[in-house]
């Protein structure tokens, strides 16, 4: 028998006969696993959640073995010093024939994770999800890719061995996967109003990175809430609520629907984010779906609809129809369309026609003297400004519709109350720089606190780690870091901003700072934050 030494899993791998005998003495295990060599070797990316434990040492396992039985899996430490990591990372997975997704507490909340995830689906992807000793619901983001799909439970080291032989196993026959019994996921109870789920999962509400359900006591309060509070007491109001991502959007959107419930609206909260993409590649089925999903979200009959979908007639046409002879005639109510994740409109090619029918709405109201019904109609959009990364045209962006809300960054005053909000892990001498650091940032703010808290540090040494790529903000910049390496002429531009204080070009500018990245204006701007600067500074090079 041929005996092969692995430093990767720490134990033996044996080769005899067509399989592969892995030890896992090391792990108190007395089984050894006999994997047959594969007979349809396949390129598996192998997606975790850097420099936690078990993620690494599992992805490591898993990496080895597939390679011992033949296939191909790709770690993203196996990548050459010097390489561009954002566009090697997508060249592997869009190689790779599956992507084994490796789901603990940590990876859930991780930006790298969910980029990853976002980019296989996008390529078309086989997802193998592997739940670690982690059994909540999902955040929501990621249950928008996943919910759907079967998963291994892996909770203790014992479950090692069955794991690596049922992701082997998946590999060779992916339809033997898909048809494997479910695990069972306890839910946690909703906190707060019952609605519609929003940006992230409301169970999480006090962790950083998803949206702050209404009980929770870590919202503060900014001049954009108090203006929305003031609009909704009109009668009808057409409102949008735009920011940067990670600004606190949903979180606003929750508080209100949570409002106009109180004021007896029925509520129609649509999150385009999750909707599956073959609803986007025509109108005619956009429009059709689209009036399904009201539909059913006012519990109306679906058979109903159909006898006011005219198929000689255009599908935007159609739209208007429905709600305006169906829809409006059924609800007694105020209603509120709640339209969240917005910007993904952008990315279809009928996205002017979206939005004409929206100001339709909403100017439908000043000729409702016919009684039909629109004057009890509001609309709030929300509406992530970061896909202007991409836009060329700074004339392009078509929300210019009812009242335009922004949400700023917290001031000084906001960032000490959030810091009374989290028992002041944060002394005064060192309030000033961590207000110079992070800029007011939300996510970066309450992620910081969050931290200081959670982990018992100080604010020196959390200081000391804030810019490395494996530091508690290693996500969240790696994500911007990948954005802007597709984007060399942004990428140019944001080293100018931190060289010279200004921007090139109108458009750069314009696209620079509705992603969140810089703040100001052309002439004279700089980096939304310190940590920005720092570390696009040192990886873009200066």
């Amino acid at each position: 028998m041929k005996t092969i030494q692995s430093d990767t899993i720490q134990g033996l791998i044996n080769e005899n006969k067509g399989s592969v005998t892995i030890n896992y003495n090391y792990l108190g295990m007395p089984a050894k696993p006999e994997i047959p060599k594969t007979q349809h070797p396949a390129k598996i990316f192998i997606s975790y959640k850097r420099h936690c434990d078990p993620d690494e040492r599992l992805a490591l396992q898993l990496c080895n073995l597939l390679n011992q039985v033949g296939h191909t899996a790709y770690l993203d430490q196996h990548m050459t010093i010097g390489v561009n990591w954002s566009a090697e990372i997508k060249r592997l997975i869009a190689e790779s024939d599956f992507m084994v997704l490796f789901l603990s507490a940590d990876a859930v909340n991780s930006e790298m994770v969910l980029q990853e995830v976002e980019y296989a689906h996008e390529q078309g992807k086989q997802l193998l999800p592997v739940r670690l000793a982690y059994t909540a619901v999902l955040p929501y983001q990621l249950s928008g890719y996943l919910d759907q799909l079967q998963y291994a439970l892996w909770q203790t080291e014992a479950d090692t061995e069955r794991l690596l032989r049922q992701l082997s196993e998946a590999v060779e026959n992916v339809e033997a996967w898909q048809h494997q019994p479910r695990a069972v996921v306890e839910a946690v109870p909703e906190a707060g109003l019952h609605m519609p789920k929003p940006y992230a999962d409301p169970r999480t509400l006090d962790a950083p990175g998803g949206a702050l359900g209404v009980q929770s006591s870590f919202y503060v309060e900014r001049q954009t809430d108090r203006s929305l509070q003031g609009t909704m007491r009109q009668r009808n109001f057409t409102v949008t609520i735009r920011a940067p991502r990670q600004c606190g959007k949903t979180s606003l959107l929750i508080r209100a629907m949570a409002q106009a419930k109180q004021a007896g609206y029925t509520i129609v909260h649509v999150d385009f984010q999750p909707l599956d993409s073959a609803i986007f590649e025509t109108p005619t089925t956009f429009c059709y779906q689209f009036a399904r999903l009201l539909v059913k979200k006012l519990r109306l009959n679906l058979q109903t609809l159909e006898s006011f979908w005219d198929k000689q007639s255009t599908p935007f046409a159609n739209l208007a129809e429905v709600i305006e002879n169906y829809i409006l005639p059924e609800v007694a109510t105020p209603l509120l369309f709640a339209f969240d994740e917005v910007e993904r409109m952008l990315a279809v090619p009928f996205r002017d026609d979206f939005f004409s029918q929206v100001r339709s709405w909403h100017n439908e109201r000043a000729n409702d003297f016919m009684g039909d019904g629109w004057s009890k109609v509001s609309v709030m959009l929300v509406i992530s400004t970061e896909p202007h990364l991409f836009i060329q045209n700074a004339n392009m962006s078509p929300f210019n519709v009812g009242e335009r809300l922004y949400l700023s960054d917290f001031d000084e005053a906001q960032l000490r109350h959030l810091n009374e909000l989290y028992q002041r892990p944060l002394t005064t001498p060192h309030l000033a720089d961590f207000v110079k650091l992070l800029g007011g940032h939300p996510y970066l703010s309450q992620r910081a606190l969050y931290m200081l808290v959670k982990d018992g540090l100080a604010w020196p040494a959390l200081l000391k780690v804030a810019e490395s790529d494996d530091g508690p903000f290693g996500d969240h910049l790696r994500r911007y870091l990948w954005l802007l390496q597709e984007q060399p002429e942004l990428a140019k531009a944001i080293k100018q901003v931190i060289n010279k204080g200004n921007c090139p070009t109108e458009a750069t500018f314009y696209r620079l700072s509705r992603a969140g990245l810089i703040v100001g204006e052309q002439d004279a701007c700089r980096c939304r934050c310190q940590l920005y600067a720092h570390y696009l500074g040192r990886k873009l090079g200066r």
